[in-house]
């Protein structure tokens, strides 16, 4: 599985988790959200 694939999960779960907008949810979705966004352009780098 490549590691931007990984991220791209990472993004839909921080989207699913920030929707319902609780407060200890959205954190959490919010974080992993930047997790993935920062995994994604990592990886765009290196490929190019």
């Amino acid at each position: 599985m490549k590691k931007q694939n990984i991220g791209f999960a990472f993004l839909l779960l921080g989207l699913i988790f920030a929707v319902p907008a609780d407060s200890m949810l959205w954190w959490i979705g919010a974080v992993l959200g930047i997790i993935g966004l920062i995994i994604v352009v990592i990886n765009a780098k290196e490929n190019n």
